[in-house]
């Protein structure tokens, strides 16, 4: 569903999870996955439709001010 999203869509995107693991990142354009084998199964490379690479990404440990 999100590769499917991606190609539909343009622009700056992040798929991550309550923001600890960032699964999915494109930025100028370039889509990278996350290096992280548990969260992207062979199966699930298998239907990302965009040319990617591998990546790891961290969220910054500043927060913004409210």
């Amino acid at each position: 569903m999100t590769s499917g999203l991606l190609g539909r869509v343009a622009g700056d995107a992040v798929l991550h999870f309550q923001f600890e693991a960032i699964w999915l990142l494109r930025r100028g354009g370039e889509l990278s996955l996350s290096e992280r084998d548990d969260l992207w199964l062979p199966q699930r490379l298998a239907v990302v439709t965009q040319t990617y690479r591998r990546a790891t990404h961290a969220f910054s440990e500043e927060r913004p001010q409210q």
